[in-house]
């Protein structure tokens, strides 16, 4: 049943969303949520409530990709109008719903791109307001900082616009192309959107430009490497100069030049010359050309500038990487620290090359020399290695490049690690009583360990296997019917082998109280054991019932053997009579139909129905007439898997399993009450619940009828 419920919760009907004028000092229209489609360009697309009972999934995936162009429609139109918390508010718990049906819907309408689209935009449009407010935010600084004549705060917060333009013209680009996916797919106009896209990503880089060019000066800068074919081994010397636009030098000023991959700070001459030597790292051996780019300090006058000269590696250096410390150890939860060092051609050294760390084979940590080649990694020892002796590896993870990479290996200890299993039970007092059993697994320290498969014994029986997560938790749950165990307090046993491990294994145990939950379920309060004259009085009877079923059998004997007629005695006996008697003898010895846990749970959601029915809510009222429907057929579908509710028709029509043409009008009732902006007609929620009801009678025709009547609408 919760399963059921669960469904019908997360699909859940979303209202419509649009544009609204909100009063303010500037008369801004602010987009709030309602008539949206006054405001933007979108396809229009047709009421749920209006699909015919075939149950159109196309109009269900127009209806909501509809509804997340007008969410995102709103949201952009707020960014443009600096309404970031309202622009925020329609990216929520609203759209992440209507995208969650709609990705429920695209599969059947091959609308997965679309929906992957959605929410990518959903993604962009957030950052996009992020972005712009910390623009926005930044600009009225810039001002107060030139307002105050502070010029080296508002050259710094020049470059920060510059920089915030930049990223925002990237994620507008990304967000235009998801929406392009959109109307490709779906046919939907969302121009009016990615106009909005537009208009913010070029008044952006508007307000930026401007700053720029009120704060700095342009600068060119040229450069040459002597000689052009050279390597880390065989190092180069890049010259050049560094001007203004107007020709006038940066002279004599400490500036920071990058060639190619490094940095270097060097200081220009009076007429701005400059000289360094290069020794290239990660510059792909094919190269045939080297950036030069001049980056100045925040506070600098000049912008930056680059340019490229002609060069050409001619042979890879080797590296040598060499571990310093022995006696290495580690377990789970202490991490391994490796010190070792990376040497380049002859005793070449650099800072920032690469250094990775691997456990038999894993990689389990990374790290980054000094400028002397000295380099520390530290690695988490995986739970699933084994204790004892195991290879450590220090790798240069380069190929391709100026500078080759190396490895080396050496070994490891893995010490064992004592784990401590906790177990916590409770027993569900429901007429089919579980046993709940919920614990972690973590190390002797209190360290989670996540990941490991735990088995379940009851009274030395294995019945289920559970993994814990992440912070070392673990959650199973027994159906008590199912164990075939005698006692009524049995011991329960979940057990971590520590197989293929170096984690040593552990137990943990705890009796369940079977019994006291099948009381409980059989009377509660009121429930009384029988005393001692009760059980007299029932022994008493059952020598009755033996010493009357003996004198029966006699009796039987005797008319078999003289063909003795007793009805003789009471006059003439009909035939028919006697036929009738055999009958419903027949149906007397027959057993009391016990109803399975599919026609409970189904009869038990068909109530809760009829309930909403009555409160007046036919949404759920259909919903959960619907998961009673699920729950009536599952037994029949073998269901083992969640699955949508038109792939839950296919498998009922597939195996000819009840009614086709009722189950698809309950389905469609469904779909509607689901997704829908308004509620379906009590008229038809009435009609859904007698389907329903029907379909379990005649699984079961022991179940009574439970349906309100239409007089009671």
């Amino acid at each position: 049943m919760m399963v059921t419920l669960v469904v019908g919760i997360v699909l859940a009907s979303s209202g419509a969303v649009g544009l609204s004028a909100s009063p303010s000092a500037d008369a801004i229209n602010t987009v709030d949520g309602t008539n949206l489609t006054t405001e933007n360009e979108t396809t229009p697309h047709k009421n749920p409530d209006t699909i015919s009972e075939s149950g159109d999934t196309e109009q269900v995936a127009s209806y909501l990709s509809g509804q997340l162009g007008s969410m995102l429609a709103g949201s952009t139109r707020n960014i443009s109008q600096a309404e970031y918390d309202q622009a925020r508010s329609l990216l929520g718990d609203e759209y992440d719903e209507t995208l969650s049906q709609y990705v429920t819907v695209a599969g059947e309408t091959e609308q997965e791109e679309s929906a992957e689209a959605f929410q990518t935009a959903q993604e962009d449009a957030a950052e996009l307001a992020t972005l712009r407010e910390e623009f926005e935010t930044t600009r009225a600084e810039y001002e107060e900082a030139v307002d105050d004549g502070d010029t080296e705060r508002a050259r710094q917060l020049a470059r920060e616009l510059a920089r915030l333009a930049e990223e925002i013209d990237g994620v507008t680009v990304r967000l235009d192309e998801q929406l392009a996916t959109v109307e490709n797919t779906t046919g939907s106009d969302l121009s009016a959107v990615r106009d909005d896209i537009e208009t913010i990503r070029l008044s952006t880089a508007e307000t930026a430009s401007a700053a720029t060019r009120a704060e700095f000066t342009e600068t060119t800068i040229t450069a040459n490497a002597t000689p052009a074919e050279f390597s880390f081994q065989n190092a180069t010397r890049i010259t050049g100069t560094i001007q203004m636009s107007n020709g006038t030098a940066v002279s004599n000023d400490r500036v920071t030049l990058q060639v190619g991959e490094r940095r270097y700070d060097v200081q220009t001459a009076s007429d701005g010359e400059f000289s360094l030597t290069y020794r290239p790292v990660f510059l792909p051996v094919n190269t045939t050309t080297v950036p030069v780019q001049f980056i100045p300090e925040d506070t600098s006058l000049y912008l930056a500038a680059n340019t490229t000269t002609t060069a050409q590696i001619t042979d890879q250096t080797n590296t040598t990487i060499t571990v310093s410390n022995s006696n290495l150890t580690g377990q789970y939860g202490t991490p391994l620290r490796v010190s070792g060092a990376v040497e380049i051609g002859d005793n070449g050294t650099a800072a920032g090359i690469p250094v990775e760390m691997l456990l038999n084979g894993q990689q389990v940590g990374t790290s980054e020399t000094q400028a002397d080649g000295q380099v520390t990694v530290t690695g988490d020892v995986p739970a699933q290695l084994a204790a004892g002796e195991t290879n450590l590896q220090l790798r240069v993870p380069l190929t391709d490049t100026a500078v080759a990479g190396s490895e080396t290996t050496t070994t490891a200890e893995i010490t064992e690690a004592q784990t401590e299993l906790s177990l916590e039970t409770n027993v569900s007092r429901t007429d089919a009583p579980t046993a709940n059993l919920t614990g972690s697994l973590q190390l002797a320290g209190g360290r989670p360990i996540g990941g490991q498969d735990l088995s379940v014994f009851v009274e030395g029986q294995q019945v289920d296997t559970v993994t814990t997560a992440a912070d070392g938790r673990y959650q199973a749950t027994i159906a008590t019917d199912d164990l075939d165990v005698e006692s009524s307090s049995p011991t329960v046993r979940v057990a971590f082998s520590g197989s293929e491990t170096h984690l040593a294994a552990s137990d943990a145990t705890a009796t369940l109280e079977l019994q006291e939950a099948v009381s409980d379920t059989s009377g509660g309060e009121d429930t009384v054991a029988p005393s001692w004259a009760d059980e007299f009085s029932l022994r008493q009877l059952g020598l009755v019932g033996v010493s009357i079923l003996i004198v029966g059998l006699l009796f039987g004997l005797l008319v078999r053997t003289t063909d003795w007629n007793p009805g003789g005695l009471l006059g003439a006996s009909d035939p028919a009579d006697s036929e009738r008697a055999a009958a419903t003898s027949d149906r007397t010895d027959e057993p009391p139909h016990e109803p399975t846990r599919s026609q409970t749970r189904a009869q038990a959601l068909l109530e809760q129905a009829n309930e909403a029915l009555a409160a007046g809510n036919t949404t759920t009222a259909v919903q959960m007439a619907y998961g009673s429907l699920r729950a009536i057929l599952a037994t029949e579908l073998d269901e083992t898997d969640a699955a949508t509710h038109w792939e839950f028709y296919e498998r009922c029509r597939e195996r000819g399993i009840g009614s086709l043409a009722d189950t698809k009008s309950v389905i469609t009732a469904y779909e509607i009450a689901t997704f829908a902006p308004t509620s379906i007609s009590t008229e038809r929620a009435q009609d859904v619940l007698e389907l329903v009801s029907s379909m379990i009678h005649q699984e079961d025709p022991s179940l009574p009828t439970q349906t309100q009547s239409k007089s009671s609408d």
